[in-house]
């Protein structure tokens, strides 16, 4: 749950707004649906939803729906078209969407002048799309209902009103009252270090047996770091079963808590150690998650004496991560791998770099796929 500040509270009803739904209503000239011409790329856009969904089908390479939203004549036609790209993956789109939105409406209101004056003329006031279907996008709420509850309770995540909002500032106008900031990224990063001697995090990861009693290795260290007060507490929580995690106190180690979780052995990938593996991330994250924990540090799971191979499990782990981070924004701080080799900590780094560039939405290629696509070569 968000903490609502009590200022927040006292002066909700001295707040402006500006909601606006159906293009064709009361200040529709803000919505995603409403017709006015605009430029990018030396393509031409009728609106915004024409524009969004032409980059959905770029972004997923399907010619075909991107032929026929170009050829739309009507944003409930692009909204269909769109709402058909095949092959489509949600958190993909969820990672460019915002920033797709924001470019098209920043054209349409720098290339249309009136509009400009118009956002502009919105003063400080809070910019909401009031639609009672749409919780992405819009408050999930009707003006009427809207203007009647307080703001941090309306249920939808008024992402487009934001975008107005953001540009308004950036057209040299002004900021909302109280405008809610921004969430924080989450910081995923390798180091080369010890990970019993790590001060920069709530949490660490012990690389456990089932036994939870200790082994050799990472479990081994963090065992004899913390003292004899972990093992005991360890016994209590009787064993942990592969991909699983639980928790402790960390004793006499400098963090807080440590996160104990068992890595599959590698039996060849032939029973299910990826999976497992993942488990193992997901599950040690949610924990950190429930606890409230914000910053936490892995070793190197199963790539000791389980045998997983280095690159895999690296490969493995920067994904698993990344889908948490993805879906729980602003739940952690800082992810990051304590690594004691250099060979590891490469890995780790590389597979951390491939993932960075595989989700750049304007990847190579795109360019000339849209100019094919305009020219009829697809």
């Amino acid at each position: 749950r968000r903490y609502i500040d009590p200022r927040e509270r006292k002066d909700s009803r001295k707040m402006s707004y500006t909601f606006f739904w159906l293009n064709n209503e009361e200040n529709g000239e803000f919505s995603n649906w409403y017709e006015c011409p605009f430029v990018i790329d030396d393509f031409k856009y009728f609106c915004v939803e024409q524009y969004m969904m032409a980059q959905k089908a770029k972004l997923f390479h399907d010619a075909e729906s991107y032929t026929k939203i170009l050829r739309a004549n009507s944003p409930s036609g692009c909204k269909r078209q769109g709402q058909m790209v095949m092959p489509f993956n949600q958190k993909t789109w969820d990672g460019v969407k915002y920033e797709i939105v924001k470019t098209g409406n920043r054209a349409k209101y720098e290339q249309n002048p009136d509009l400009k004056e118009r956002l502009l003329s919105t003063g400080n006031s809070i910019i909401a799309e009031a639609s009672p279907k749409d919780n992405i996008w819009g408050i999930g709420l009707d003006a009427k209902t809207a203007s009647r509850t307080e703001r941090s309770l309306w249920p939808g995540e008024n992402l487009l009103g934001k975008i107005l909002m953001e540009l308004r500032v950036e057209f040299g106008g002004e900021q909302p009252i109280e405008e809610e900031s921004r969430i924080s990224p989450t910081e995923i990063r390798m180091i080369r270090a010890d990970i019993t001697r790590l001060t920069d995090v709530e949490a660490i990861v012990n690389a456990a047996n089932k036994s939870l009693l200790g082994g050799g290795g990472v479990d081994g260290a963090i065992h004899r770091a913390a003292g004899r007060k972990l093992l005991e507490e360890c016994r209590g929580l009787h064993g942990c079963e592969t991909g699983e995690a639980k928790i402790t106190g960390a004793y006499n180690l400098p963090c807080k808590y440590v996160i104990h979780t068992v890595g599959p052995v590698w039996n060849g990938g032939k029973y299910n150690e990826a999976k497992l593996l993942a488990d193992c991330y997901r599950n040690s994250l949610q924990l950190a998650v429930d606890k409230g924990i914000r910053t936490i540090a892995f070793p190197s799971i199963s790539t000791g004496v389980y045998s997983f191979p280095v690159k895999q499990a690296a490969e493995i782990a920067v994904k698993t991560v990344n889908e948490f981070v993805e879906a729980n924004p602003g739940a952690l701080d800082l992810v990051e791998w304590a690594l004691f080799d250099d060979k590891t900590l490469q890995a780790y780094s590389d597979a951390l770099d491939r993932l960075q560039v595989s989700k750049i939405a304007a990847g190579p290629g795109l360019y000339t796929i849209n100019r094919m696509l305009r020219d009829g070569l697809v």
